[in-house]
């Protein structure tokens, strides 16, 4: 999980960084556009001044429209590359391994024998082994027995089969995909909402704490 981690603090990062970018520059903005507001005498001293006035107000009204548009759209770039790394972590270390097969787990599942709370046994067992392979193998049979249990008309064993599917999907990590795409919504409604920068931590904290 620790790359998991990295990529997630290099995303925080950037929407951090973006924030304060946006902020600083919209604080420049509005106090040079205050300066440049002012009245100034018509002496050739205070209209020097009055066109210094202008051209850092025009200069800082450049760069802050600069920052609220990298805010909306210049960190895209950016995000995609680092869903895609996340992509491949995930990918790579959820490959098939033939050394992670129980052969005798599998004959079970062919005899077709299981209860659920025979696959919960199985299934809590190879995830405190760490093993991926035999919890996804576990996780089809799960999912096919969730299905059997709907077309006899037993709504309430398949809910509890697909919950148990459910728990075994968490140990190939692909459900950090679904909850990065849902860090980047908040990113973008966020940036679509300056007035949200302050809550960013308290809306983010649980899809990180996921990683």
């Amino acid at each position: 999980m620790g790359n998991y981690r990295q990529i997630a603090e290099e995303f925080n990062n950037i929407c951090q960084s973006s924030f304060e970018e946006y902020t600083k520059a919209e604080r420049a903005y509005k106090q040079a556009e205050k300066k440049n507001g002012e009245r100034y005498d018509n002496d050739p001293i205070s209209q020097a001044k009055a066109a210094r006035a202008k051209a850092d107000y025009l200069e800082k009204q450049a760069e802050f429209n600069n920052a609220r548009r990298k805010l909306r759209e210049g960190k895209t770039s950016e995000i995609m590359a680092l869903r895609n790394r996340l992509a491949k972590e995930i990918a790579d270390n959820n490959l098939a391994t033939p050394e992670q097969v129980d052969e005798r787990a599998i004959t079970l599942l062919q005899s077709g024998i299981l209860k659920y709370d025979e696959y919960a046994h199985l299934l809590n067992g190879y995830i405190k082994e760490g093993n991926t392979t035999m919890a996804r193998l576990l996780r089809q049979a799960i999912e096919k027995q969730a299905d059997t249990e709907q077309s006899a008309g037993n709504p309430d064993n398949a809910r509890a089969y697909r919950a148990l599917a459910y728990q075994a999907r968490q140990m190939d990590d692909e459900h950090l995909l679904n909850t990065f795409d849902s860090l980047c919504e908040i990113y973008e409604r966020t940036a679509n909402n300056p007035a949200m920068f302050s809550y960013w931590d308290k809306l983010t904290a649980a899809g990180f704490e996921e990683f």
